[in-house]
């Protein structure tokens, strides 16, 4: 179909107007969104949300290691040890999810196809602690040496950079289609339930404002979050709580009105919006 074909406006039809017809491409077609189907999203979307955060974690962390480069100190240091600390947590308690809780779901369907990911795991839980003697070192040397352990932070983590994407690219195109596939909604809600159980409050308080901060589009942080109501709707205010205490004001105004479940009970949500909040789950 070229640019001057005539189209059908599929937007017409969609208003409820009369059929028109135009010179000029249908926009929805241009923009590759005509025959497309609506993203398909459950409970354990949550899992890939994660690696969303991820990605945006490491870019974040490719800008600040550039900046370690170009002038070592303790405050450039500071900054980019504050991020690595978040992702080597997220990473390990991720990890943890999916050792522990989503491959024997997996493993129960195709026995021996989660091998190759849980052996990857294990190669990056020595690059964590690679990296992190690489900062220790940092924090200890003086002069040169601190250009030179820089350098060396800044090629660990590219390195490090590299090797996760394409084991989350793996998963993403050949582990995550099983739960999509043929795992039914309520296994899909029983795992992350235990998603959640496996790892503590006290951390769960560190680990979902910096996944939400570290998604890069806000339609991630709304998603992530109905993810979670999906399968804990009785859980809502207690996470609520977490997300308060760790994101920036303006990100908690936007979220409590598309998952107002997450405001305390009693507080009638987002009167400043002049809407009424969620009062309780039961």
């Amino acid at each position: 179909m070229g640019g001057g074909d005539i189209v059908y406006r599929l937007g017409d039809q969609k208003a409820g107007k009369s059929p028109s017809w135009s010179l000029s491409p249908d926009p929805e077609l241009v923009e590759g969104e005509l025959f497309v189907a609506d993203d398909k999203w459950g409970p354990l979307t949550f899992m890939k949300l994660v690696h969303k955060a991820f990605y945006g974690g490491l870019k974040k962390m490719e800008k600040q290691a550039a900046s370690l480069v170009e002038a070592p100190s303790k405050v450039t240091l500071r900054k980019l040890k504050v991020t690595w600390d978040m992702m080597a947590l997220l990473h390990e308690e991720h990890s943890v999810h999916e050792d522990k809780v989503l491959y024997p779901y997996f493993e129960s369907f195709f026995p021996g196809v989660t091998a190759t990911a849980q052996h990857e795991h294990e190669g990056h839980h020595e690059q964590l602690q690679a990296i992190g003697a690489l900062f220790e070192g940092f924090e200890k040397a003086n002069g040169d040496e601190k250009t030179s352990l820089a350098v060396k932070i800044q090629s660990a983590l590219a390195d490090y950079s590299a090797v996760l994407t394409e084991h989350m690219l793996m998963e993403e195109n050949h582990l995550n289609p099983l739960a999509r596939k043929h795992m039914p909604i309520v296994m899909h809600i029983e795992a992350l339930r235990k998603v959640y159980e496996v790892t503590s409050p006290a951390t769960w308080v560190k680990l979902l404002p910096f996944i939400l901060e570290s998604q890069e589009l806000y339609g991630y942080r709304v998603r992530t979050l109905r993810c979670l109501r999906w399968a804990m709707p009785e859980r809502m205010q207690q996470i609520g709580r977490h997300v308060y205490q760790g994101v920036e004001l303006p990100l908690w105004k936007r979220l409590i009105v598309d998952v107002p479940e997450m405001v305390p009970r009693g507080l009638g949500g987002c009167k400043i919006l002049g809407r009424p909040g969620w009062e309780r789950y039961y």
